[in-house]
């Protein structure tokens, strides 16, 4: 690869005209080593090009240099306020140059230095995700957060959202690498998302041009960025075609720690996570475990099964004792009513009277209404 440098503005021009030709970043960096510079790869002739592209990939490269001007492409660009990293550029990010299809360039809006931040968490998943998805990928957030690590994810509804939305609510950074160009928000219900990412100190990246749409092959490549950013991806979700786990795949080829969430196994938004562990991942049933298994601190309670049991059925100080019963046998998966009134019984010694059925409803309603129990179509319920 090439050297780090300071580019000249004419320079950076060229690199982003470059990067909005429909070829792989693989196929521009060896374009580049040939010819010796963006500039005189830029300035080639078509029948030099002719030895080195294919005639679709020359196709494509005379079309951009006819219609694109690189000064007056870059000027749009950082009027926009948008931040243009080429691969020689002091501040791209380390991390991508680890990878085997580095962008060779970025765009960002925001905080610049966010890319090389010293503890970045992927975080991806399924956009059709369960209350129970959203829920661990909080809490995981929530138990990292004393580490203020970077949270990585694209922007996509669903886990990437919650994502998005716990490292703001827990004040840690976060980054949101989009499938299309910077000035395309999707989906469009997110842009007060984006918004809230920039006013609190995040950043936005592409490697697409302004006015790129989103588009079925561009998310995978997506993909590959939200890996190389981090130190290890998290996959809260995931069904077996989902795009999540083709971030772990990248994740592994970066040499990233990939963990994975646990869930049911009737559940079918989590077999492709459920796969992952059974493949090697790391189960992600814990922030601390995670943290340690990434190197962020040393925490022994957190890599024991009794500091886990402990961290997952913690329930608040002084509870009436119905109250906690209930909470107790309620779990992260749904029960429905008649289950919990069943596994309320007072079938052993000691575990109190049983509940009857119009106070186990009266207790529901009120805990539901404390936000500690969450009620569910079909009669069920779950803890919060």
């Amino acid at each position: 690869m090439m050297a780090t440098t300071v580019t000249t503005p004419t320079e950076t021009a060229i690199w982003l005209a470059l990067a909005q030709v429909d070829v792989s970043a693989s196929v521009c960096f060896g374009l580049l080593h040939r010819f010796g510079s963006a500039q005189a790869l830029w300035q080639a002739s078509e029948a030099e090009l002719n030895t080195v592209l294919q005639p679709e990939r020359l196709s494509s490269f005379l079309k951009a240099r006819q219609t694109v001007d690189p000064l007056a492409y870059l000027a749009e660009v950082e009027a926009q306020n948008i931040v243009v990293l080429t691969w020689q550029h002091p501040k791209y990010p380390a991390r991508l140059k680890e990878i085997p299809d580095p962008p060779m360039v970025l765009m960002v809006k925001g905080d610049v230095s966010l890319l090389n931040h010293p503890m970045a968490l992927g975080v991806v998943g399924t956009r059709r995700c369960t209350h129970y998805g959203i829920k661990v990928t909080t809490q995981l957030i929530e138990q990292l957060a004393a580490h203020q690590p970077l949270i990585v994810s694209g922007m996509a509804a669903g886990i990437d959202t919650a994502a998005h939305m716990a490292a703001l609510d827990n004040q840690c950074p976060t980054v949101a690498v989009f499938g299309a160009g910077l000035d395309v928000i999707y989906p469009a219900r997110n842009r007060a998302l984006a918004q809230r990412i920039l006013d609190q100190g995040g950043a936005l990246v592409s490697e697409y041009g302004l006015g790129a749409q989103p588009t079925r092959f561009r998310f995978p490549k997506r993909n590959r960025i939200v890996a190389g950013l981090s130190d290890g991806v998290l996959v809260s979700e995931a069904p077996h075609q989902s795009g999540a786990l083709i971030t772990a795949r990248d994740a592994l080829e970066a040499n990233r720690q990939v963990f994975a969430v646990p869930g049911s196994i009737f559940s079918e938004q989590s077999l492709g996570a459920n796969a992952l562990i059974g493949e090697g991942a790391v189960p992600a049933t814990s922030g601390h475990l995670m943290a340690r298994h990434l190197g962020w601190c040393v925490d022994p309670i957190a890599d024991t099964e009794a500091g886990r049991l402990v961290e997952q059925l913690r329930l608040p100080d002084n509870l009436p004792d119905t109250d906690y019963r209930i909470l107790k046998a309620l779990g992260s998966e749904p029960i429905t009513f008649d289950a919990l009134s069943e596994a309320l019984a007072d079938k052993n010694p000691g575990e109190g009277e049983a509940i009857a059925a119009i106070a186990l409803s009266t207790a529901l309603t009120m805990l539901e209404l404390k936000g500690m129990v969450r009620s569910l179509p079909g009669g069920r319920y779950t803890r919060t």
